[in-house]
């Protein structure tokens, strides 16, 4: 396994950023978990659709995995 300023040195991607999208990541998995939440889920799809939450839920979940 290369340590960030490993992949750092390789990409050219400064290790700050390689650390944002690591951050970036665990807040966007907590997102998806976000839209599961049945509140949440009921209130997402009463404003824009049965079935958005979902959507968005396993649309980021598929980014981000």
């Amino acid at each position: 396994m290369r340590t960030v300023k490993e992949i750092s040195d390789l990409t050219g991607i400064s290790v700050r950023t390689l650390h944002y999208y690591d951050e970036e990541q665990g807040f966007m998995m907590a997102q998806a978990q976000y839209y599961r939440n049945e509140r949440i889920k009921s209130m997402t799809d009463e404003k824009y659709g049965e079935g958005t939450a979902d959507f968005l839920a396993q649309a980021i979940e598929a980014f981000y995995k």
